[in-house]
């Protein structure tokens, strides 16, 4: 069960007619569109409960949460998060890697993750898609950083069609979503991420600034003329950014972009800048996501084995909640539970599980059950009065 205290702020909302008082936020406006004109109304209903949040709540994610975890794989229904809070998470991630064979890059099949996103749509979750795309001159890796990769595939480039070949086999996945009613499932598509760094091949020294908004702009388009239109599309750097200006130096434009993103794992860690450093990057990107009418999230994090048993009360949740600018952020997610050297939430018996608990019980901090109160035409929030709401 969980305890829910409101903290400021009444909302009352009529569910179906959509209507809402609210001192802190406004419902979208018609013209407050995603990027996409021909956006499907699944598409276009999650942008706008996404909308209406942001101001207030924050949804937590978690990838790859239904696929594996700490002992376990493939085991229907199971998830190291669940198990430790009685709840899934609200926001799902998935990775493309790998697209074309049967499974991605970490194991996953394709079909399996399909059938999943669909079970989380219609259990009022929110899934998210980051693509760790082979590099299309040699298929064997995103970290082909020795490679111009970028300049080839562009239309003209000899491995122009190799790159076709990759839009297609994911835009047949996209198209797989399709649910029982027409629409597909609407999904947060993240491409080319981290950008600013030199990991991928398509970081800052292997691809240049117009040719990265080239292949980014050349990637949505391509998904739109083949009908692909359930997509919301995050662009998230790195951390390596001080100023608006360096945020922006790559982004495709406003056509192409719903949600502004940030990627931060170092700051976190004992060489990293810390927290103040995270809440600058946040502050930064909230901004520009009010001057340009966006959204904006905390796309990937995570502290490696959760080696500070405080860390979701203490860093992250202090870190989303220092101002209204970091609180705007829609999401925040964190990294998959890969092996035991290598996971970002807690499991069964984890010496932070108690933390992670006290995470969950956090008011404004979402998970899959507070979604299912939340309509497409309105809000229900956690706690309708200021009395503790007890949720089963």
């Amino acid at each position: 069960m969980k305890k829910i205290n409101k903290y400021l702020g009444f909302l009352t909302i009529i569910i179906g007619l959509g209507l809402s008082s609210c001192q802190e936020s406004e419902a979208p406006k018609i013209q407050d569109l995603p990027a996409d004109n021909s956006a499907e109304q699944s598409t276009i209903n999650l942008y706008h409960k996404l909308k209406r949040l942001a101001p207030n709540y924050t949804l937590f994610g978690h990838q790859d949460n239904l696929a594996y975890g700490i002992g376990w794989a493939y085991e229907e229904g199971k998830s190291d998060v669940k198990e430790v809070v009685g709840d899934y998470p609200a926001l799902y991630g998935w990775d493309a890697g790998g697209i074309g064979g049967e499974k991605n890059l970490d194991g996953v099949p394709f079909k399996e993750m399909q059938r999943w996103m669909k079970e989380v749509h219609q259990r009022g979750g929110v899934n998210t898609l980051s693509w760790h795309v082979y590099s299309p001159v040699d298929s064997l890796s995103s970290w082909e950083t020795d490679k111009m990769v970028v300049s080839h595939i562009l239309p003209g480039g000899k491995n122009h069609e190799g790159y076709l070949t990759r839009l297609d086999d994911l835009a047949s996945f996209f198209k797989g979503l399709k649910l029982e009613n027409g629409e597909h499932v609407p999904v947060i598509f993240r491409p080319f991420h981290e950008n600013n760094g030199n990991w991928f091949w398509w970081g800052e020294k292997h691809c240049s600034t117009e040719g990265y908004k080239m292949i980014f702009r050349f990637t949505v388009d391509y998904f739109r003329s083949k009908g692909v239109h359930n997509l919301l599309y995050a662009y998230s750097p790195d951390r390596i950014f001080e100023t608006k200006d360096k945020y922006l130096e790559r982004y495709p434009g406003d056509d192409y972009v719903d949600i502004l993103g940030l990627d931060d794992y170092w700051d976190f860690k004992e060489q990293g800048g810390g927290i103040n450093e995270v809440i600058k990057k946040l502050e930064i990107i909230s901004v520009i996501a009010q001057e340009k009418g966006k959204l904006c999230a905390f796309t990937e994090t995570g502290l490696e084995l959760v080696s500070d048993n405080k860390w979701f009360t203490e860093k992250l949740y202090k870190i989303i909640n220092t101002n209204n600018l970091t609180k705007n952020i829609a999401y925040v997610m964190v990294w998959r539970n890969g092996r035991p050297d290598h996971y970002y939430v807690p499991y069964k018996g984890h010496e932070a599980e108690a933390d992670f608990k006290a995470f969950y019980d956090k008011g404004d901090i979402l998970f899959e059950t507070d979604l299912k109160t939340i309509s497409e035409n309105g809000i229900v929030l956690k706690a309708l009065q200021t009395a503790s709401v007890t949720k089963n």
